[in-house]
């Protein structure tokens, strides 16, 4: 299968998290094809200190590259004016120039998969997107509503019901719809995209105590129908804190919470080195490494690159599950 990079956010580590993951995966068995799209001037100064350990072709349209497994095609796009540690409207763009090239490459059949580097939101607005981050964004190529965020790791698979929303605005997108079109995906991308059979699902409650029996938030008792859900088990509202105090994370495929930290905090506490980021119910497949641009460590050679590289794997074990 075609894999392709995009470098994410030119100040960040994300430049820096692709070289380090290729020469790790590619350090093994070649099994992918794979492409890095990088403003010419970062692939320069990264090589300078964060040398490839592989063999490479330096192109700038991605029509121009060899089909030889072995060869890294570098898409080189225009050059970036790099500021270590800010977010930039110049870092912004070349964000999102890369992703755009990444995106006719899946829209060709040139790519089967891309693997994003972490961009930064802030950036992406300054240079003129309106986008909450790269799983909108690429759904809304896909010109898909449902599609679900979802967090995998060797601990624990999880998804978010919503995502990057005020906390104050969850209860009130809440809908049978939302639950009902979410658990559709989160099923699908559990049974042809890792492989399980029968997947049994875990569904935290929105509020203290799963509600309390109605005493603490109705949502529970409101939508508790909605988990009788065709395709897998699916068991709840489970109190959040006890859930995981009590570790029974550990029984279930997936765990679907309805706010982004309650999810995330203990995902990040389990997997923060090695969690993976993936856009289910696309038509292609999109990873991600769990963790954002890293301004604090970025262009120092600090940056730890195994989420990254988590992230190229599960895109691989995917595109194996699809027969790709």
């Amino acid at each position: 299968m075609n894999i392709v990079l995009s470098c994410g956010d030119t100040n960040g580590i994300g430049p820096e998290i692709c070289i380090k993951a290729l020469n790790t995966i590619l350090r093994s068995k070649v099994c992918s094809k794979f492409f890095l799209i990088i403003p010419g001037n970062a692939w320069k100064k990264l090589a300078s200190y964060t040398p490839p350990d592989f063999i490479f072709e330096c192109i700038t349209d991605y029509n121009q590259a060899s089909i030889d497994p072995y060869l890294v095609s570098i898409i080189l796009i225009p050059d970036a004016e790099i500021i270590p540690g800010q977010p930039t409207k110049n870092s912004g763009e070349a964000s999102l120039c890369a992703l755009n090239v990444a995106r006719n490459m899946l829209f060709s059949s040139t790519a089967d998969a891309l693997v994003t580097a972490p961009i930064s939101k802030e950036a992406i607005h300054l240079a003129g997107s309106e986008y909450g981050g790269h799983t909108e964004m690429i759904a809304d190529w896909a010109g898909l509503t449902e599609f679900q965020m979802m967090f995998y790791s060797s601990e624990m698979t999880g998804a978010l019901l919503t995502i990057h929303v005020p906390l104050r605005d969850v209860s009130a997108l809440i809908t049978e719809n939302r639950i009902d079109s979410g658990l559709k995906v989160i099923s699908r991308f559990l049974i042809n995209d890792l492989g399980i059979s029968n997947p049994k699902i875990a569904f935290l409650g929105l509020n203290p105590h799963a509600g309390e029996n109605g005493l603490i938030g109705i949502e529970e008792k409101k939508f508790q129908n909605c988990l009788k859900f065709q395709g897998c088990t699916v068991e709840g509202f489970f109190p959040a804190d006890a859930f995981f105090g009590q570790k029974l994370f550990r029984n279930y495929h997936c765990i679907v919470a309805f706010y982004h930290d309650q999810l995330l905090i203990p995902f990040k506490l389990l997997s923060m080195d090695s969690g993976v980021n993936v856009t289910a119910g696309l038509p292609f497949i999109r990873t991600s490494p769990d963790h954002g641009t890293a301004y604090n460590i970025s262009w120092q050679n600090k940056a730890n690159e195994q989420s990254m590289v988590e992230a190229i794997k599960l895109a691989e074990k995917i595109g194996k599950n699809r027969g790709l």
